[in-house]
Formats: C-alpha cells, structure tokens, sequence
C-alpha cells in the first residue's frame, strides 16, 4: 500500500471517526471545506474599513461605500454602511485602492492611494460635508497609517522595497530589510542566495520559521520543518509580509512568518523584463595584504601559498539573475493569467580550499524556475486561482560547513527537482461573510549525492583540527518528500451591540510524507586529528528506504473586538493535534552491526501531542484618530516541530558509531577492515562507544511538546512626513525542550579527569566506566536544563513613499540565554554525558547585542532614483571545543573520544560588522506605457571583510580561533528592467 494512503486512512481512523470511509484526497478536501475552517484570507488579504459621519460626527447610515481597485478582477466592490455607518471591506487582494462614500445630500468623499497589504486592516474614515453628489472631496491616503486593531508585529515588503531597494532578491536576503529578523549570515548581491540563510526573533528557533505561498505552508518537513523547501523565484510575488511577534490563533509557530503573496494577471497584458550580473572582475579585493591576508594563509599549506591562482577570501566568478513576467486577461473581469521565469547562477571561490590539482575549490550553483497562474471570478461570490510552479535547483558542489575545507571531489552534488501546486477557493455569501478553501501540494526529491568521479573504494577522510574533507563525501543520500495541505476558513463580521467583532474560525490539515535513502562508501568514514588517526565513524548502511510521515491538523477561533472606536481585544484559541507514524520497512545488511535488525516493525504515537494555546492583545487607539497606539499581548506558541522527532526514532533511522583508528599500517591513509578476527584489521567493529540513531532510541511516553510564552508591551506613534516610530519590549520564555537521556549509562557511571585547558587554565573531564562502555538505550524527553530566554527593546521606522523618499529600519537591543546545544531542535547529545553539559548554558548563537537595520528610496530630478540598504550587528557569539584522547590525556579514555565545549559561546564573538549597499537607477518613459530602468548597483560599499566563521577547535593550536570565511568583497552590478 502507498504510504500516503496508509498514513492518510490511519489518521482518519484515529481523528474523524465519523468519516473512516473517506479514503481519498477529495473527499477529505469536501470534508473540511463543508466545515467551512482555516484558511489564508486574512493572511493572504487586506481589510479597508471605516465610518462614515457627517460635519457633525453624527453617523450616515446606509452610505453607499465603494473600492476600486486594479488588483479587483470586477474592478470594484460596493457595500452599504451599517446603521452606526460602520463599513468593512474583507478580502482585498493587495494593492492601491480608492474609496468612494455617497449619500444623498451630501457631497462624495473619496479617498485615493490607499495601499492595501496582506494580513493588514486600514482604517479610512470619511467625513461627508453637506452638498450636492455631484461634488467631491478627494484626499490622499498613500501615507502609513497605524493598524489600530491588530496587534501582531509584521513587516510588508512591497515592489517599491523588494525590487527598489539593492538586495540578493531572495525571501532570505529580503528578510535582512525587516527590523528585528536576525538572519544566520549576510548576503552581498545575491552571493549567498543559493544557499538559505536561516532567521530567527524574539528568541524563537529556527524550527519556527514558515515559508507560506498565498497563505500555504511550503516549508521542507525535515529537521524541525523550519526550512525552505523550494528556492522561489521572487518576480512571481507581489508582496512579502514577514509577521514576527504577537501572532493570531490562525498561525501555529511564533518565529519568521514569511507569507509570499503571488502576483496576479490583470485587464491589460502587463509584464517585466529583468536582468542584472556580474562578473570576476567587477568586484575589489578585501583581503589587502595585512593581518587578515596571514591569517587567511594559515589556513593553507606551504605549496599551495606558492600557487601564482591562489585566492584568498569568498569573490565571486560569475553573478547573473535574468527574470520575466507577464500576464493579462483571458477574458475582461472575468479570467486572467500570469506566468513568470527565472534563471540565477551564482559561483563563488571557497577561500582555503584546494583540489589535488592544485585548483580552488568552486562553489557553483544555477536554479530555474517557471510558474503559472489562472484566477477566475465565476460570479459576485465566487473566485477560483490556480497556480503551479516548477523548480530546478542544482548546487554542483554543495559544502555543509564544518569542515569548511572540502575538495570539489568531496563535496556533494545537489541536482534537486521540485515542485508547487495551490488550488484557492474564494466564496462571499454576503459582503461581511467570506469562506476561503485552499489545497496545496509540494513536491520535493532532495539529493546530496555523491560526485560523478567518485568510486566505491573512494573513502571519505575528515581531520577534526583542520576542518577538512577529502576523497569522498560521507555519505550519498536522496530524500524523496512531498507535503499536502489543506487549508479552509470563515471570516465575518458583527457590528452590533458592544462593539465591532470581526470573527473568524477555521482549520488546516497537512499531511508529510518524508523518505530517506542512505549509502557510504565501506560503511564509514575516517577521521583525523591535525593528520594523525584518530577514530572511524561507522555507519548502519545502506538504508534503502526509510519512511516517516507526520499528520498535523488544528482548529482556531479567534475575535478581534472593538469597543468604543478606540479599545480593541484580539482574543483567539488554537488546538493542534500532532502525529506521526513509522510504518514497517526492510534494508538490506550493511558491514557492521549485524545484531541490530533490518526489518523493522511500524511504530504509531511518534509524537502524539494534542495541545491548546490561548492568544491576548489589547489595542489602544489613545487620541481615537490613529496618532498614539498602545499594543500589548500575552500568546503561547507550540514550537515547531516536525520530522525530527519521527527520524530520531525510526528504527531504521541513520545511526553511527565511533571506534578507536589504531593505525594506518599500510599508509594508504584510509582506515581498512578485512574481516572479523583479521590480524590486518585498523579498527575494531566490536569495541565502538555505542550506536546512535533510531536503531537505539525511543520517544518518552510521557514527553511533552515544545512551547513559548511571549509577552510584548509597544507603542505606535504616528510623526510628521508621515513617519511611523515604533517602541516595543519583547519577552519568551521556554519550556519542555526535548533532549536524548543514555539511559543504559546513568551520570554515576563518569568519574572525573583531571587536566588542562587549551583555553587556559586547569579543567575537569569525565571518564565512563568500562563496564558500560557501549551500553546505549536512548530516550528522548523533557530537560528544564535546556530552556532559553529572550529580552529585547525594537525601535521601529517607517514612511511609505511620500515627498520623494521612503525609508524602513530599526534597531534592537536584545539578550538571548539558554542552552546552546542538546535539544531535538540543534544538535542531540547524550544529557546524562556530563561532560556535554560542561559550558551548555550560554548566550545562544544567535544572540546580538545590538542589530541596526535601515533602507531607504530618494527620488530625484529626471526619473533617477538613489536607494541604499545598510546594516550593523554585533557579532555573532561562538563556542570552542577540544576533543580529548587517550594520547593527550596520558590515561585511558574509554569512550575512545570526548569532545568538550572548553570555552563558552559568551566568552567569544565574531567581529561586529557593517554593510552598505547602493543603487543608482533611472525610470526613462515611453508612450507612457513603457519603462526602461538602468540599474547600477554597488554591494558592500564598505568594502567590509568581516569574519563569517573561525575554526572553532582547540586541538590545531595554530588554527584555533582562525577566520575561515569572510564577506565577500565589494560587489558591481548593472542591470536594467522594462516594464510594460
């Protein structure tokens, strides 16, 4: 039987037993749009409401209130205010609106350049003087105004800011234009684009992060599902809104929201062409020939600093991204069609890395991506959308640092298919009731295979101390996945009696199927210390297929209540159901651990977590005319979660184990094994540390999910030129981390070891006993020792484009503390190893002290516009490890070896570090319909060579604490764009 259908069938059984017979897709999807829950339209849409009143303040009742708008397939929507005058238009697609009111005997108010975002709600009063209706009263509402009844903290990135200001045009490099994100790295014209950097704030994980495709979940369910599964091609959005705080019941996950809006077609054929690049001499050199430049050398050996092609630091060789769009109508206000293509290669040198040809080592990447989209008003009440979008994503020569000095040959090679389709639904009964059915469905063959010109004899080699790679990757492996989800919901709204509730209740269901294919090269790698044997990873291939699904389904409700035009309450209540399920699987037997089966039962409740999480915000519009907004709330999020429970403890999961490297005796440089009781043997099979993996670990019965308080107190402040200044203090607090207890080897089973510090001074170790060395019965449950907490201040900017400028920033003060490794969500150690928790507790990896973000948009004379994007940050914190042996010691190690944290994350940083990027363009109009813009950008202006990485081991004395990586140089780039 197909695994979805065996997963899909098993969770009706469980969670619908009144619909056990629907078996299929379809009929699921008529299940749940039947009752009429979840959805997008508020996280895919905007609101326009207001009042509308008299000279005298006295309300106008049945006002005939209209918008109008491009982004409108019927062009416009028309409603009657209510008795208070009260109006409310639900399910705006983005875009620039006008707002008509009328009522006899008065003259018309409209309002015009009223710019509507996903997941916002504008206010747009209109005050009708008394006169004939043939006169108008027009204003302008271009300015930012304050969402006086949301209280979540979002950031909406339309064209003027994703295509106006220089960034690496990905949701990742875009996400370093919004205040308060903190991104893992720092991306110069696009040079790291291949490759997604992951984002964090307020303290959430990176398992929190939700890339989200017109209100559709996308993200790879693998790790903690807090990743991108497809890299998009971001001509094919309208918006982004990234919503970072305070987030609605309707949203599970409290990290990065990344909701990309899709562009539609229009009643005119409209489109663009884009293209940009750069080539290998159009950049500087950062490197110069001072400190940076010896350390940089260090890295290398004394031949290869003689080679006359040595490059030192990360330039690139090549930087293209050409880029179209189109779309209009199939037929006027009824159908119409967009299609957009992109095409981007990025290559880059790997500072330090050399081949046996003495060449350097290539990071060379290209992705294509095409996509297509029909949206079909059928009637009044119903529209239809259709979109699908392909992907190609080929990195040749994929690097997972450390080690950070990987031979092309070593590297993996990365040719990924992959693909989305989103089916929408949109029904309006009423103008203030609106339900919104979605389908998506992601599809993804995730490779990191071994290169073409590596054999079976080809042994992968790694040296611990001098962060390299050789021969071969670890391992090859293909990770067949695809995600199902769908999504329905109920929005409306009640004005009467106490206030305004603007209502909407819904769920969502998904369902990700996750396979795994594993292979290496003798079933092991070597690993090295500054050149010398050390230890032999042992590996459980080959795992011919392993598969994990995960069901997720959720019900929310939530009011945002309105009393009195000035206080609002966002009230709302999540339950989400999570569960996941191993079925039987087969592998065939690999070299080593024979006693461990290959045929392996199903395992059911892998997590079965039921949970609630209530949300509170308050909104108090003080002055009642949107100029001083006080927001406070208090919200409880489940923290994300996804196959990395499942894998930690699928039986046939990928598991190793560590042996003792007694010699090289032939010199051939790899570690040989020939046979049980073999007299030639380098290593012992039988003498490991214990497997590790789902082959030995089990999910606690009692284990509970993840989760966050968060708490935030702000103020929105409405300035002259229309600026926005917002102040907000920010608080998360964690609990019931999950992290893996050797149940087999209790802490009283590790005596200690005296001895030094390679950071300094003297230090204590700890040795296992004998007795129970590779004795190992993994479990995985709740720790208090690896919560974190989270304090942060944001100061926030924003002016809307107005007077020739717009600007977006903001600087955050914060302090993130906690455990820096163990939990499901990082790195899984083994929490009754004492030596793991030696320096566990520190500030985390993301911690940042300071963070000052600002872009900005100036127009000027004759169409030219100059616009820039400037960052600071205080480093990043890290940690140092040293990894002890028997022979450093000068007595036995019985775990063979223990890799310690000798220094704290807190007790070393990363260089702070600025960046300025610039754009000089020019919009040069034809026949009015036409524009051409000349772009010419400069990236990293500052020419900063600020260190990206450093080798974080004591055990190369000469290398420790040495830079690894930097940011890449200053950066040309020219491009242009037409419009039309």
């Amino acid at each position: 039987m197909h695994p979805f259908s065996r997963a899909s069938r098993h969770f009706c059984d469980f969670a619908f037993p009144l619909v056990r017979k629907l078996r299929t897709i379809c009929c699921l999807l008529l299940f749940l749009c039947y009752l009429t829950v979840q959805g997008s339209a508020q996280t895919l849409t905007g609101t326009i409401q207001g009042t509308a009143v008299d000279s005298t303040g006295a309300a106008i009742p049945g006002a005939t209130v209209t918008v109008a708008s491009p982004a409108l397939i019927t062009g416009k929507r028309v409603m009657a205010a209510d008795a208070e005058g009260f109006y409310k238009f639900l399910e705006l697609a983005p875009g620039t609106y006008t707002l008509r009111v009328e009522s006899p005997g008065y003259s018309v108010y409209v309002t015009t350049n009223i710019t509507v975002n996903s997941a916002v709600t504008v206010t747009a009063d209109s005050k009708l003087a008394t006169g004939s209706v043939t006169e108008e009263i027009v204003v302008n509402g271009s300015a930012v105004s304050i969402d006086t009844e949301n209280v979540a903290s979002q950031a909406v990135l339309g064209q003027q800011l994703l295509e106006g200001i220089p960034a690496g045009r990905s949701p990742w490099a875009e996400a370093n234009l919004v205040p308060s994100v903190m991104p893992s790295g720092r991306d110069v014209g696009g040079s790291t684009g291949m490759q997604a950097s992951t984002m964090v704030v307020h303290g959430s994980t990176v398992a929190d992060q939700r890339f989200m495709i017109d209100g559709v979940n996308v993200n790879w369910p693998g790790s903690g599902g807090g990743s991108t599964a497809i890299y998009y091609d971001q001509g094919m959005f309208q918006e982004i809104n990234y919503r970072i705080g305070a987030l609605p019941a309707e949203i599970g996950q409290s990290g990065v929201y990344m909701n990309m809006v899709t562009k539609d077609g229009g009643n005119q054929i409209h489109g663009t062409i884009f293209a940009n690049g750069a080539g290998k001499g159009m950049q500087s050199d950062n490197i110069g020939n001072g400190s940076l430049r010896a350390l940089l050398l260090k890295n290398v050996t004394a031949s290869q600093q003689t080679n006359p092609s040595l490059e030192l630091g990360n330039p690139i060789t090549i930087n293209y991204d050409y880029n179209g769009q189109i779309g209009g109508p199939l037929l006027r206000d009824k159908l119409w069609w967009f299609g957009s293509f992109r095409w981007w290669k990025v290559n880059n040198i790997v500072s330090g890395a050399f081949n046996p040809d003495a060449t350097s080592a290539i990071n060379d990447n290209l992705i294509a991506n095409e996509m297509v989209k029909f949206s079909y008003q059928l009637n009044p009440k119903n529209k239809l959308s259709a979109m699908y979008s392909r992907n190609q994503k080929n990195r040749y020569h994929r690097r997972n640092s450390p080690p950070y000095f990987t031979t092309d040959k070593a590297s993996w090679l990365q040719n990924q298919p992959g693909s989305t389709s989103i089916l929408k639904w949109i029904y309006m009964p009423t103008s203030k009731w609106v339900i919104d059915s979605g389908v998506g469905f992601m599809h993804l063959k995730y490779p990191q295979r071994y290169q073409k010109d590596v054999v079976a004899t080809d042994i992968s080699i790694t040296d611990s101390a001098l962060s390299t790679l050789i021969n071969a990757a670890p391992y090859s492996y293909v990770n067949p996945t695809w995600r199902l989800a769908l999504d329905t919901s109920a929005s409306t709204v009640i004005n009467r009696g106490f206030g305004t509730h603007s209502i909407k209740f819904g769920a969502e269901f998904s369902h990700d199927y996750y396979a795994q294919i594993y292979k290496a090269n003798g079933d092991l790698q070597g690993v090295m210390i500054n050149g010398k044997v050390s230890t032999v990873t042992l590996y459980n291939t080959p795992i011919n297929q392993q598969t994990n699904n995960l069901d997720m389904l959720a019900f929310y409700g939530q009011d945002n209540w309105k009393i009195a035009n000035r206080l609002t309450f966002d009230l709302g209540l999540r339950w989400e159901f999570l569960h996941g399920y191993i079925p039987a699987q087969h592998a065939d037997q690999g070299r080593f651990f024979t006693s461990y089966p290959k045929t392996t039962a199903a395992v059911d409740n892998v997590p079965n977590w039921k949970n609630f999480t209530p949300r509170l915000g308050v909104s108090w519009d003080i002055t009642g005319r949107g100029t001083t907004v006080i927001k406070a709330s208090l919200s409880k999020y489940m923290q994300g979660v996804a196959m990395n429970v499942v894998t930690a403890v699928n039986p046939l999961g990928f598991s190793n184990a560590s042996v003792v490297w007694k010699a090289d005796s032939n010199g051939n440089g790899i570690p040989d094994f020939y046979g049980t009781g073999d007299s030639r043997n380098e290593f012992d099979p039988g003498a490991s540390n214990g497997l590790t993996g789902g082959a030995t670990t089990k999910l606690d019965p009692a284990v509970r999910r993840p989760n966050s308080w968060e708490q935030s107190l702000g103020v929105d402040q409405r300035l002259p030129y229309g600026i926005v200044l917002s102040v907000s203090g920010w608080h998360r607090s964690t609990s019931d981390q999950i992290g893996r207890f050797n149940d087999a080897v209790p802490t009283s089973g590790y005596t200690p070891i005296a001895t030094t510090n390679p950071a300094g001074g003297t230090f204590t170790i700890f040795n296992q006993s004998l007795a129970t060395k590779g004795l190992v019965n993994y479990r995985l449950m709740n720790s208090p020792l690896l919560n974190f907490e989270y304090r942060g201040i944001d100061v926030n900017v924003q002016k809307s484009m107005s007077h020739h400028w717009l600007v977006n920033g903001g600087v955050t003060f914060s302090r993130l503390r906690g455990a820096t490794t163990g939990d499901v969500g990082t790195t899984l150690d083994d929490l009754n190893n004492p030596n793991n928790n030696i320096n566990r507790t520190s500030v985390l990896s993301y911690d940042t002290p300071v963070q000052l973000k600002l872009a900005s948009v100036y127009q000027l004379p004759k169409g030219f516009e100059l616009s820039g994007n400037f960052q600071h940050a205080t480093g990043f914190p890290y940690a140092m490890t040293y990894s002890y042996t028997t022979a450093i010691l000068g007595t036995t190690l019985n775990q063979t070896t223990q890799s310690v944290t000798v220094a704290p994350a807190g007790a070393n940083r990363l260089p702070d570090f600025n960046l300025l990027d610039m754009r000089l363009s020019n919009n040069i109009k034809w026949r009015d319909r036409y524009t051409f813009k000349p772009e010419f950008d400069v990236y990293n202006l500052n020419n900063s060579a600020a260190v990206q990485t450093v080798n974080q081991s004591y055990n190369s004395a000469a290398l420790a604490r040495n830079p690894t990586a930097v940011l890449p140089p200053r950066l040309f780039k020219v491009g242009i764009q037409f419009l039309f």
